[in-house]
């Protein structure tokens, strides 16, 4: 896989030799994010379950009416949704070249097919009357039932998407130069697009709605914080893997040094990459590329070179392989260590000093601070081990003295 992908058609089309029309809207990076969001919930729940069979959470009870016909407000939501799904999909398939060329616009515009939506709000509607009318009784019951924490899967997937989503793009604004003129004059565009999302800012984010809809149900937000440590850096892992696949400008800076001889056994494009067919259709590693390096002569053209004309360090390459690394020292703290928070308090130490490891070599905008040249990144990184070496400290104590109040019980 020497080149870059837009979309996974294209991904397909190079490791088959075969193009699969379907796939042609269905952008890279896109992909990678929704598999990441998948692979989270995944691993999410093993971490949950594992947690309930050692009753870490208190289990938590809801009352449920049984045998109850369909609702208006449940059958007007799903006819609601079905409208949604029918609009977007028919005008798709109906304009499947547009929606082709550019997905992420069709998908956040307001075109589609009034006829589609229509029908399929009638289907999704009468189907939500159906299944329900099938289950009524001739007088409804209640019951009581138990809800775990990993019940709620979807729940903190929904809220960890919206809310993280919502800071990648906050702290976006305070990272590129010019964002806030940009959203000032077309704020929907700026806060609808895939495009300009910061890591950290969605971490921050996602974290921040997490800890809303923990509190709101009552969860142990330590425990849930140890189980939710390997899936963030697992998604994490899967999301630097759309990153390289697409060539999203993601990448290091410019490497102008041959491959050391102790790392001869590694593939070149583990060493530098050139990023070929990028997504972005940049040409040169970062924007004042040509200021910077005057002698290398005018700004490219993407039409004649389609590639990065100097290549770079493919930083997402080292990150997925960093961040698989954390992955299984987590899940060894999570087993060998009972001290609620300490998993979480691990990785906000490796996090953040991978983080700022390899912000060494990436290229992003960098601030003056106090004369030190530092990316947003290795701004809040250090903060990162601070804080995870804060929690640790506080998460051991509290263990310790909650043993010894409980030995004093006995």
């Amino acid at each position: 896989m020497n080149r870059c992908y837009a979309t996974i058609a294209d991904f397909f089309e190079h490791l088959f030799g075969v193009k699969i029309g379907i796939f042609e809207p269905l952008q890279t990076f896109g992909f990678f994010m929704g598999l990441a969001f998948a692979v989270a919930a995944l691993i999410l729940k093993w971490q949950l379950k594992r947690k309930e069979a050692q009753n870490l959470f208190k289990v938590q009870t809801k009352k449920i009416e049984i045998g109850k016909p369909a609702t208006y407000s449940q059958i007007a939501s799903n006819a609601l949704f079905g409208f949604v799904v029918g609009f977007k999909a028919i005008y798709g398939l109906m304009n499947f070249s547009a929606c082709k060329a550019d997905a992420q616009s069709f998908v956040l515009s307001l075109d589609g097919s009034w006829l589609g939506g229509l029908v399929f709000a009638a289907a999704f509607g009468f189907f939500r009357y159906w299944e329900k009318n099938k289950q009524k009784l001739t007088k409804p019951k209640i019951e009581t039932r138990q809800i775990l924490p990993s019940d709620l899967i979807m729940d903190y997937v929904v809220v960890a998407a919206i809310t993280g989503i919502l800071g990648a793009k906050i702290f976006t604004f305070f990272e590129t130069p010019n964002s806030w003129g940009k959203f000032m004059d077309d704020p929907a565009g700026m806060l609808l697009s895939l495009g300009g999302l910061t890591i950290y800012g969605g971490l921050i984010g996602g974290a921040a709605g997490i800890i809303w809809y923990l509190v709101k149900r009552k969860i142990s937000l330590l425990h849930f914080a140890d189980a939710v440590a390997p899936p963030l850096i697992a998604a994490y892992a899967v999301g630097r893997m759309g990153c390289e696949l697409s060539g999203d400008g993601d990448w290091g800076i410019p490497v102008r040094t041959e491959k050391p001889n102790l790392l001869s056994w590694l593939p070149d494009r583990f060493w530098k990459f050139d990023y070929p067919f990028n997504v972005n259709k940049d040409c040169a590693p970062y924007d004042a590329y040509y200021t910077d390096n005057p002698a290398l002569g005018p700004e490219c053209k993407w039409t004649e070179v389609q590639a990065l004309v100097e290549p770079v360090f493919p930083t997402p390459i080292y990150e997925i392989f960093m961040c698989l690394i954390i992955f299984g020292i987590l899940i060894w703290v999570g087993k060998k260590f009972l001290v609620p928070g300490i998993v979480m308090a691990t990785y906000l130490v490796l996090n953040g000093i991978e983080r700022f490891l390899i912000e060494r070599i990436r290229v992003n905008p960098r601030f003056d601070i106090g004369g030190l040249e530092l990316n947003q990144a290795e701004i809040i990184s250090p903060i990162f081990v601070i804080g995870g070496i804060v929690l640790g400290v506080f998460a051991w104590k509290r263990w310790k003295q909650n043993n010894a109040a409980a030995k004093k019980l006995q």
